[in-house]
């Protein structure tokens, strides 16, 4: 905004100079203060439309959060937040959905159903290939992340993930 006002100070005073020192020169006056108008007018229109914009932001409501349950009703739920990957089934009462940390250094794992957060993936950059497998049989699936030195498995464990203090229900297979 600071560079509108000194473009629109300079046209203002281009079109008055121009007016007084250029008063033998018809062409050039007539150039120069059509020039110096136009910088003014753009620059009074530019200020305008930011106002304008200033204010509609000011006035448009909050955005409905996750826990909101209404939002669901218009498409707000807590899965338009993030960009989530689909669905993963890792035992009968539970489905994951994982979304790439904001780091670009792992995934963050949350409750299909609830959206809450419940564990991270501490590796990939939130573009591999996820994988939702039982490895070894025992009835619960793992997940893997498809990196380009192999495959980096996870298993479920239920334990909590504290926010802050990371941890979770899933942990690396060595």
């Amino acid at each position: 905004m600071p560079i509108t006002l000194v473009i629109l100070a300079l046209g203002l005073v281009g079109f008055t100079a121009s007016a007084v020192f250029l008063k033998k020169k018809k062409t050039a006056r007539i150039l120069c203060m059509i020039l110096c108008a136009a910088a003014v007018l753009l620059s009074a229109a530019w200020m305008g439309l930011t106002a304008y914009f200033v204010w509609a932001v000011g006035q448009d409501a909050p955005a409905d959060t996750p826990d909101d349950p209404a939002s669901a009703d218009d498409g707000g739920d807590w899965r338009t937040w993030r960009s989530y990957t689909g669905d993963y089934a890792v035992t009968e009462d539970l489905s994951v959905t994982l979304s790439p940390l904001d780091g670009g250094k792992g995934y963050a794992i949350y409750d299909a159903s609830t959206g809450e957060r419940i564990g991270t993936l501490s590796e990939g950059s939130g573009q591999e290939e996820i994988l939702c497998e039982d490895i070894d049989g025992d009835g619960v699936c793992e997940l893997g992340i498809v990196l380009p030195n192999g495959t980096a498995w996870y298993r479920y464990t239920g334990s909590p993930w504290v926010e802050g203090t990371g941890g979770g229900c899933f942990e690396r297979v060595e």
